[in-house]
């Protein structure tokens, strides 16, 4: 799991933990907003178990942390879905729970080869980034999971400047 911190019930854009002010002010780099990843909710399996989406490093103003896509055995074709909200929906035809809230965003759609693969997400400096929470999963097609999906668990990461 990631660095641990607690939860002030989510942000969306625009309504960050800072003033709001741009990247000049140097105030909003001590807002005092613990940055955080965590994965949550439960995955559904595949021919290669779960598969794993977690994160190297921390979600901070000008940084870039890592997102660890990982994968131990034959490719598999695979959709990022990303919101601004965490959700637990169950859509039968899936044979599983989306983790994402509305409005989900198919982000990347891409092979994932054997050993998975990990990608940078760089932070700007930009402060009205403070308090953003964004909510990751992976969905790949998988004939040996029950509905032919297989789905990672969510991963959550809030940008915060400590």
């Amino acid at each position: 799991m990631g660095t641990s911190g607690s939860s002030d019930g989510g942000q969306s854009p625009g309504t960050s933990g800072s003033s709001g002010s741009s990247s000049s002010d140097e105030n909003c780099h001590n807002a005092g907003v613990q940055s955080i990843w965590e994965n949550y909710g439960q995955g559904v399996a595949g021919c290669n178990g779960i598969p794993g989406l977690t994160m190297s490093g921390v979600p901070k103003l000008q940084t870039d942390p890592i997102i660890i896509i990982d994968n131990q055995g034959p490719p598999l074709t695979c959709g990022l879905f990303w919101s601004w909200t965490q959700g637990e929906l169950y859509v039968p035809f899936l044979g599983g729970d989306i983790l994402v809230g509305l409005p989900i965003i198919v982000a990347v759609t891409y092979t994932v080869p054997d050993g998975g693969f990990d990608f940078a997400c760089a932070i700007s400096s930009d402060c009205s980034q403070i308090g953003w929470e964004l909510y990751l999963q992976l969905l790949c097609i998988d004939g040996c999971s029950p509905a032919g999906f297989s789905m990672s668990r969510g991963l959550r990461f809030r940008i915060g400047d400590l």
